[in-house]
């Protein structure tokens, strides 16, 4: 039976480490480029750094995020960008922008896939087949010691 507690411990552990996912989005507003960071619980990556870089490395941009985990910062000339977010703690999230006509910027889910319900859905298959996985050492144990059926082994 410890041997099956302790095999749950070490499969939810990956879990715990994913608690508390970054996510970033940007959108082309008027003359700027929106920046927000959020949590995949959807709150603000308040005060979280964000930086921006070049193709070359160079600092576009830098800043803070505020209270709503927003930031902006001037629609730079047509080409590709690097956005990082630090919250702290390991909390990191890094986009390539793209700034040509027409083009969405950001590569990766949007807010509302980052945020909504089926991340549920992978939180609870993840847990059914942690489940699956116990009782199945939980059969295999049991198995084994009616097998072995309390008797010493002989041995030729």
């Amino acid at each position: 039976m410890r041997s099956a507690l302790g095999l749950l411990g070490v499969l939810l552990l990956p879990l715990a480490g994913q608690a508390h996912g970054l996510d970033l989005q940007a959108k082309v507003r008027d003359r700027t480029v929106a920046v927000s960071a959020y949590y995949d619980d959807d709150t603000a990556a308040a005060g979280a750094t964000v930086r921006v870089e070049g193709e070359n490395g160079s600092v576009i941009a830098e800043g803070k995020m505020d209270g709503d985990g927003d930031w902006a910062f001037p629609v730079p000339p047509p080409g590709r960008y690097k956005i990082s977010v630090n919250a702290g703690d390991g909390h990191v999230a890094r986009r390539t922008i793209t700034i040509a006509p027409e083009t969405p910027l950001t590569d990766g889910p949007t807010r509302e896939e980052f945020t909504g319900p089926m991340r549920w859905a992978y939180a609870a298959a993840g847990l059914i087949a942690i489940a699956g996985l116990t009782f199945g050492v939980q059969a295999l144990l049991r198995r084994r010691s009616r097998h072995a059926g309390g008797q010493p082994s002989v041995i030729e």
